[in-house]
């Protein structure tokens, strides 16, 4: 979140989709921003002991302003952002987020930025999961007893999915490197290990940030025409088909 600060003016308009826990906006608003957190807030452990009344007077004392979604509409005006955030959004969305992002982006003023963190399906605590025959998606037991509907992870990301999302959005890159978020996860007598190794393969490491612009001129795109459509399946084909021939 550090690297945010480099793209803000003063006092600068900051929302966050998915806040959560809101602990970020409550970082942002005591370093002088405008901060505003976006959420259902329907996470199970906010039903348990009267956590989401605490989380709600916790974001009032911290002069962060809350939305509560409802589904229907995007509460915001355009251009009234300078920043919006959905920080491990993503990969929970069970479709496409191209309709979230482009609701996003029209609310972020020309010049202003898009800030996202996702895990990555391929860091290197998931590829010697893999590699040892476990898997690399949430433990078996927390999906299979989670009360429906399923919040956990839907489709981790790769540098390449991010790469083509910033394209098909039409935003600018300023920043997509890998970073760690979720150290605690790997054993404490790995860790320095870890590290050196995400260190020489910064690819390897456990979540992706990217930091993109949106130009003066943007303007959402939320379909294709057929052909363009099934231009983009044709070539995913072919794709897949050199893939295949490589590995076999």
């Amino acid at each position: 979140i550090s690297h945010s600060v480099n793209y803000l003016a003063d006092k600068a308009k900051l929302l966050d989709i998915g806040a959560g826990p809101c602990e970020i906006m409550a970082i942002m608003s005591k370093l002088g921003y405008q901060c505003t957190a976006f959420d259902d807030f329907a996470d199970q452990w906010l039903a348990e002991s009267d956590n989401k009344s605490k989380l709600l007077s916790f974001a009032k004392s911290m002069n962060v302003n809350i939305e509560v979604v409802d589904y229907e509409t995007f509460p915001f005006k355009k251009g009234s952002f300078d920043m919006i955030m959905l920080n491990d959004v993503l990969e929970h969305l069970h479709d496409s987020p191209r309709e979230l992002l482009n609701d996003a982006i029209e609310c972020i003023r020309p010049g202003g930025f898009l800030f996202v963190t996702v895990p990555s399906v391929v860091n290197l605590r998931k590829r010697v999961s893999v590699f040892l025959g476990q898997t690399n998606l949430p433990d078996y037991d927390t999906y299979f007893w989670y009360p429906d509907p399923w919040r956990g992870p839907v489709r981790e990301y790769t540098k390449r999915d991010l790469k083509k999302m910033v394209h098909y959005l039409g935003l600018e890159i300023k920043e997509l490197k890998g970073c760690h978020h979720m150290l605690e996860r790997v054993p404490k007598n790995l860790r320095l290990i870890y590290k050196f190794i995400t260190w020489i393969l910064p690819n390897t490491k456990d979540t992706w940030m990217l930091i993109a612009k949106k130009p003066d001129n943007w303007m959402p795109q939320r379909s294709l025409s057929k052909e363009k459509f099934d231009e983009i399946m044709a070539n995913t084909k072919m794709e897949n088909r050199r893939k295949s021939i490589l590995i076999n």
